[in-house]
């Protein structure tokens, strides 16, 4: 007759599954908050006249400084078609 002895100890079947639910789970949950809160916020509206457009380039002065100076441009740009506009009438 033989005998089949097993090693005694823990044994890690569960480490998998255990690491999904303590860490996988709650870090996707987090990201899919995330993407949730940016898909439910109401979009900026759109600035319509030169000081709205001067203060949304404000806004990306420190993250976006090209893009500010792009929009400070196009909005002082426009002021001057306007008030060479008004000049000639």
């Amino acid at each position: 007759m033989s005998t089949l002895s097993l090693p005694s100890g823990s044994y890690r079947s569960f480490s998998f599954s255990q690491r999904l639910l303590k860490v996988w789970l709650p870090a996707a949950q987090r990201q899919l908050e995330a993407a949730w809160a940016t898909l439910s916020t109401p979009p900026m509206r759109e600035p319509r006249t030169v000081s709205e457009l001067l203060d949304y380039a404000q806004s990306y002065e420190s993250s976006q400084p090209s893009f500010a100076a792009d929009l400070r441009a196009a909005a002082l740009h426009h002021e001057s078609e306007v008030l060479a506009r008004q000049a000639k009438y």
